[in-house]
């Protein structure tokens, strides 16, 4: 969507309808994230262009009026995670995130990058590093009430961002990233954090920063009203592939990662974790995988 160099047209009512949308996008619609988040940077000059595109919004609305619902499912376990995603361009690239607890939805965002990225996999690099932030927010709340497992779990469709999140090296195309950045590195290793890769047309965060086919957006929009992640229903065996990692190299890492752990070995059945809730005790909790 381009901006508008001519006049405004109807500013204030686009302004209206525009947060009418927002409102129902953060309560209760995430398919519509990054389609709410093109047409309110609009706000101060809406042309033709911008309301024909908030008129396919609202004939979208108007034929799934009956579908449009969000489920929340019970956890499967007391852990945090997340599917992330990006779309790069130019001036400024986009993020997206979807945030779970133990695979069942509990937060989202759509929104554009703070800094500009000369890369695709930088591009990854920054939406994963600003989902991780949100992620250790909501782990800090949980240690604070109750109790959580730790690592958290992020999936990435980007093996470049994996590979830098994995290890330290630095490449021509990637040394300019800020060094604000890296924290992600330190929570990778202290195992706050654990990444692993999935497939881009199983990540729903895809929705989230572009414009999909029409199959992708109906499969994801569908797991969505449904609460019927990939991450959800898949969740143990996403739990016994990351708890499996070998982290002594980033081949192996990776190998580990990409292959079906179907063996009897210490990442199966049920794992026994120990973390301090901060008031000087320790909670034992049981994560069944």
């Amino acid at each position: 969507m381009t901006k508008n160099e001519g006049s405004a047209i109807h500013a204030e009512l686009y302004r209206k309808i525009v947060g009418i949308l927002m409102y129902l996008v953060c309560k209760l619609m995430p398919e519509g994230a990054n389609a709410a988040r093109r047409l309110a940077r609009h706000f101060a000059n809406p042309g033709p262009e911008q309301w024909k595109e908030l008129a396919r919004f609202v004939g979208y609305l108007k034929r799934n009026k009956d579908d449009i619902k969000l489920t929340m499912r019970k956890p499967r376990a007391m852990r945090v995670g997340t599917l992330t995603d990006s779309n790069y361009g130019s001036p400024k690239s986009v993020s997206g995130e979807i945030q779970t607890l133990g695979g069942s939805i509990t937060n989202w965002l759509s929104n554009s990058q703070s800094m500009v990225t000369r890369s695709s996999t930088e591009a990854e690099y920054v939406a994963a590093v600003l989902n991780a932030s949100e992620l250790k927010i909501m782990q800090t709340f949980l240690e604070e009430v109750f109790y959580v497992t730790t690592p958290d779990i992020m999936l990435e469709d980007n093996m470049g961002c994996i590979f830098l999140i994995r290890n330290k090296q630095m490449r021509s195309r990637t040394k300019a990233i800020q060094i604000l950045m890296h924290w992600i590195r330190e929570a990778f290793e202290k195992e706050e954090l654990t990444v692993d890769y999935v497939k881009s047309e199983e990540n729903e965060s895809d929705i989230m920063t572009k414009n999909v086919t029409e199959h992708l957006q109906e499969k994801f929009s569908t797991r969505l009203r449904n609460g019927a992640l990939s991450i959800y229903e898949q969740w143990n065996s996403i739990v016994q592939s990351v708890d499996g990692l070998h982290r002594d190299t980033i081949g192996e890492a990776v190998e580990q990662s990409n292959s079906n752990i179907n063996e009897s070995d210490e990442s199966s059945g049920t794992n026994i974790r120990k973390y301090g809730n901060g008031l000087d005790r320790q909670m034992y909790y049981y994560v069944e995988s």
